[in-house]
């Protein structure tokens, strides 16, 4: 949940599916991502979020 404002954001999915299916052992080594969506959630309070540009690479 972020609590302040930002103006960039990265996120690497490798190290988060890793910690899944290696830490965690909730996922299999079997299953791949075949999508990627973006968005909020809401879930208290108000707010805005402004989105100029985002994108996706694939290696």
């Amino acid at each position: 949940m972020r609590k302040s404002n930002t103006s960039s954001a990265s996120f690497n999915i490798k190290n988060f599916t890793n910690y899944m299916i290696y830490t965690k052992k909730w996922m299999s080594n079997a299953k791949f991502v075949s999508s990627v969506e973006f968005g909020t959630e809401i879930f208290g309070s108000s707010g805005s979020m402004n989105i100029s540009k985002w994108n996706v690479n694939v290696q």
